[in-house]
């Protein structure tokens, strides 16, 4: 029985340790930092600073400079990121916009092929003005003035410019008179 009062008596190592070393220290340096930062000393800083000088613990502590870096790696990826999709926004643009390249071209061409046949028609038709302003010439220029008057206009005009000054007067003369008048205002306005 002696013994277990014995035992009961002697304090666990652990609870020792924990009452007699680790309280008061902890109590010691929370009466420091409290004097320290009322005396105007940057304690946190000056933690800051040291341990981070400690390999291990540098670590888990961040200080100002660490995060001040990591804000504006931040701000860079942020500004990466709007970039990346200002680009991508770009490149869908730059293709849409040949696309509307490549449809205008197709129809410029297209143009370019009916403008190339409408000159060929209109080579043809100088040729037929040609023919039958010389058949014209071999007619009496009293038949040909009627065939003249009953044509449209640009057409009588088309076809008395293939004429020459003298034909195109002897065939204007054997005209009706307004007609021929009308003719010759269109064919000086030609």
């Amino acid at each position: 029985m002696a013994k277990k009062e014995n035992e009961n008596k002697r304090m666990n190592p652990f609870l020792w340790f924990l009452f007699a070393i680790i309280i008061p220290v902890f109590i010691a340096i929370t009466l420091t930092v409290i004097i320290l930062s009322i005396v105007g000393v940057d304690v946190t800083g000056w933690v800051k600073n040291t341990t981070n000088n400690i390999p291990v613990v540098s670590n888990f502590v961040t200080t100002n400079e660490e995060q001040e870096m990591e804000e504006l790696e931040k701000q860079m990826t942020t500004k990466l990121n709007e970039k990346d999709s200002t680009i991508t926004s770009l490149e869908s643009e730059v293709t849409v916009l040949e696309s509307t390249i490549e449809s205008m071209q197709e129809e410029l061409d297209q143009l370019y092929a009916e403008l190339e046949e409408k000159q060929l028609t209109e080579e043809e038709m100088e040729i037929k003005f040609n023919d039958i302003s010389s058949s014209l010439k071999e007619m009496e220029r009293e038949q040909a003035a009627s065939i003249l008057q009953e044509l449209e206009n640009h057409t009588a005009l088309s076809i008395l410019s293939q004429l020459s000054n003298k034909e195109r007067g002897t065939i204007m003369e054997a005209m009706d008179v307004d007609k021929a008048a009308e003719l010759m205002e269109l064919f000086i306005n030609y």
